[in-house]
């Protein structure tokens, strides 16, 4: 490769007082920002700090500002020009953050609020010089905790993999949920088993690359998915070859040697290879020219309106979503105690006080409308709670509490799957079954919910369902069933034994109609 010396730039007077300009508008936007969107902030710093597949967050503006620093005679080579009417397109942004707040998806209004601050960099520099910054700041997009929802994607995907490298190689195993079972002993791919964290790091560390080697978009891209595509396979071998330690040397051996040594050492490789892979691919950055800079007359102005027009767009849906929150939280309790529980089939309801509920049972109730219902069927112990929530609650309240009821704390989800749903009087009720292993033993819990008096799902639709209902005066309250069943020596006695409950669950939706009649 040639070397073609680099042309460097004389910042002229109207340069600096352009840029002076436009940084002081960046930084009361960034306040600004900080401001309306300190919840985002807020959830992301906690991700940062208590997951480690998100400890990398806090590199990403050093890493940004290093790619800036890289950039420097480029940026050199231009002035602002700022760009009122791209503030146009944070319309829409705003109303994707506005319809994700009201979903409850957390990750999609930090990704819309990032979005919303590149719009406002984009016009406080314009066009030509935010595209000379754009690897810096498109690389901040990174400070999102985004990719969580592929957990369990990733973890059927190792559990598959899993299985067909044992039997290629010979090695009998049994595979349940995530469960795999090998003669020498049993295996769960746990959460953090999936991968996720390997998978972020070598996303962020390939964009790294990748801005720093290559300058062609079509280079950039094909690394970077190599990248993500080897940290997939390279967490399924790691994943094989623990077995395989535990299949040769014993199961102690394999947890030991597995996790540890062996994970970092085929990850160090891989990630070897790769690098130096790409490294011989790279390409010699492009020369900057010599800019003639043109007067923009009114930038003061320009960047006065840019900003005024983007701060006053992201603050409408924040206001707005504040004051729905506000409507939400205005419901009263319901004296539940005084409807006569439901009678299932083959059961008897026996006292709370004779069979004390698990801890994590309790702290469910601390629900202001909630009730505990112990049945005992077929020589099984049940433990039925219901949750009633406010007519407007937010979407993200309301389904932070399903999954919280979903899987006791601190245990790990071996298996879950939707019932075929249970015929009622108002429709098919819906019961979310989830297996999960715990200190204890095994806990088996099944939930349902129930949208404006009607059995619903817990997927996208439901969250849509809901987000109309914060718009919604005549809304029913959402009422939440858990039914929990304790196993201690077998997860497959406690999913049998919640299979041959959940059809006589019927008469819920009845109960359901009558505390929803209640004032």
């Amino acid at each position: 490769m040639v070397n073609t010396p680099t042309v460097q730039a004389t910042a002229s007077p109207r340069s600096r007082e352009g840029w002076a300009v436009t940084w002081v508008a960046i930084i009361i936007g960034l306040c600004w920002f900080g401001l309306i969107f300190h919840a985002e902030v807020i959830s992301a710093f906690h991700v940062w700090m208590n997951s480690d597949a998100y400890n990398h967050c806090f590199l990403v503006v050093p890493v940004a500002a290093y790619l800036a620093w890289n950039r420097r005679n480029e940026i050199a080579a231009t002035r602002p020009s700022p760009a009122p009417w791209i503030a146009v397109l944070a319309v829409p942004l705003a109303g994707a953050w506005l319809f994700a707040e009201r979903l409850g998806i957390m990750e999609g209004r930090q990704l819309f609020a990032m979005a919303l601050f590149q719009i406002l960099v984009a016009a406080l520099l314009g066009f030509s010089t935010w595209k000379m910054l754009s690897a810096p700041l498109l690389y901040l997009f990174f400070l999102v905790p985004f990719g969580e929802f592929l957990v369990p994607a990733l973890q059927v995907l190792v559990v598959h993999v899993t299985k067909a490298g044992l039997s290629l190689l010979g090695i009998p195993n049994y595979v349940t949920g995530i469960s795999i079972e090998i003669p020498e002993g049993s295996f769960l791919v746990h959460q953090a088993c999936s991968g996720l964290r390997f998978l972020v790091a070598s996303a962020a560390f390939a964009a790294l690359f990748a801005c720093v080697f290559f300058t062609s978009p079509l280079r950039r891209a094909g690394f970077i998915t190599a990248a993500l595509v080897v940290a997939i396979l390279a967490n399924c071998f790691r994943v094989i070859g623990t077995i395989l330690i535990a299949h040769f040397m014993g199961n102690a051996e394999a947890i030991e040697a597995g996790h540890v040594l062996w994970g970092w050492l085929l990850y160090v490789i891989i990630g070897g290879v790769l690098i130096f892979t790409g490294y011989l691919f790279r390409q010699e950055g492009s020369v900057p020219v010599r800019s003639t800079f043109t007067i923009v007359r009114g930038t003061t102005i320009a960047s006065i309106c840019a900003l005024t027009s983007i701060m006053l767009v992201a603050s409408v849906p924040r206001v707005a979503a504040n004051y729905l929150e506000t409507i939400g939280a205005s419901d009263g309790a319901t004296l539940i105690s005084q409807i006569e529980p439901p009678v299932l089939s083959g059961c008897v309801l026996i006292p709370a006080s004779s069979t004390s509920p698990p801890s994590f049972i309790e702290d469910s109730l601390q629900n202001r409308d909630s009730r505990l219902l112990i049945y005992r069927c077929d020589g099984k112990v049940f433990f039925l709670t219901l949750h009633r929530y406010p007519p407007r609650v937010a979407v993200r309240t309301l389904f932070s509490s399903i999954r919280a009821a979903e899987a006791p704390r601190d245990s790990d989800i071996i298996l879950q799957s939707d019932s075929a749903g249970v015929r009622t009087g108002t429709g098919a009720l819906r019961w979310r079954i989830t297996e999960s292993s715990t200190k204890a033993g095994y806990a088996v819990t099944a939930a349902a919910l129930w949208l404006n008096g009607l059995p619903s799902d817990t997927g996208i639709t439901a969250r849509y369902e809901q987000a109309l209902n914060s718009f919604r005066y005549t809304a029913g309250s959402p009422i939440m069933a858990v039914v929990t069943h304790l196993e201690h020596d077998s997860g497959d006695e406690a999913w049998g034994a919640m299979h041959r409950l959940l059809p006589r669950t019927a008469p819920l939706s009845e109960y359901v109609s009558k505390w929803l009649a209640a004032r």
